[in-house]
């Protein structure tokens, strides 16, 4: 009510003035009273109805206000609550994903010690667990948009190296012919998050070309490097869409482990880092991905 009668004091006042400034006219002069009485009992009606309409619509806004001040307050209350799910959500994940680093090692481990046939094999199987193992912790932190980056000039050849020591089993049990010179080029990147990227594009290349070639090779002239198979390739229809998050198009079909994840993730590091991603490719003649450096950075 404070309030109400403070934003229209101005207005109250100033009609009093005008009736007292009339009345004293009226007065001084001796006119005939009834000819104010009338007019000013109108003005007075008028702007009770005035402030009445007023008041209700004073009232109205203040109820909103209320309302919109206890939805935000609820919206608050229910964000933290989420934000808190999330966090829970994420630490488990993490955890979970550490944890099942310890079977795989002491796995690895027995099968380097055994003379089993199937050696190879169970050591295929036991990187692709441990990718996929990675492919969620890493996603986690990718996606979360807290996380530093920390850029530094580190060598091609020191983030490549250690993915192919990883899928060595990969490229021999799918008969795959790799084509790699070590790259002698230094470059300035987020190391983890650039190999990260590089390790997605090459694992997609392994899980789509059954046997056949794949070649890593630095383009000096273009400053780009490039990861190019002669496997499946890709349907025209699906190049748009690869990178879009859970799409895995055709071959994703014909690939039940093909979560629509890594090349989404690509896509985030290749913003994150500034280093563009295209890719080339035709349905039964392989694929070709290339990351474009910043060579200014470099």
């Amino acid at each position: 009510m404070k309030a109400f009668i403070n934003e229209y004091r101005g207005l109250i006042l100033f009609v009093l003035f005008i009736l007292a400034l009339f009345a004293l006219v009226f007065y001084l002069f001796h006119l005939n009273w009834m000819h104010y009485l009338i007019p000013s009992l109108l003005i007075v009606l008028i702007l009770v109805l005035y402030l009445g309409r007023q008041w209700f619509y004073f009232q109205m806004e203040v109820s909103y206000q209320v309302k919109f001040q206890t939805l935000l307050e609820s919206s608050l209350v229910e964000k933290n609550i989420q934000l808190n799910r999330e966090k829970d959500l994420e630490d488990y994940f993490l955890l979970w994903v550490h944890q099942i680093k310890t079977p795989i090692a002491a796995s690895k481990m027995l099968l380097e010690e055994s003379d089993d046939p199937s050696k190879g094999l169970l050591n295929q199987e036991l990187v692709k667990i441990e990718s996929y193992s990675n492919l969620a912790l890493n996603y986690l932190k990718v996606t979360n948009p807290k996380r530093d980056m920390v850029f530094s000039r580190v060598q091609l050849n020191e983030i490549i190296q250690p993915l192919l020591k990883r899928y060595r089993h990969q490229f021999i049990n799918q008969e795959i012919t790799l084509h790699y010179q070590p790259i002698d080029q230094a470059i300035l990147t987020e190391a983890n998050l650039c190999q990260i990227m590089i390790e997605q594009i090459l694992f997609n290349a392994l899980k789509y070309s059954p046997k056949g070639n794949i070649w890593i090779k630095w383009r000096q002239a273009s400053y780009d490097l490039v990861i190019e198979d002669d496997g499946r390739g890709i349907h025209s229809q699906d190049l748009p869409k690869i990178f879009d998050k859970g799409y895995s198009g055709h071959n994703g079909l014909l690939n039940e482990q093909s979560s629509g994840i890594g090349l989404y993730m690509v896509q985030l590091i290749s913003k994150r880092l500034n280093q563009a991603v295209s890719v080339q490719s035709k349905k039964g003649e392989g694929s070709r991905f290339i990351i474009q450096f910043n060579q200014e950075m470099s």
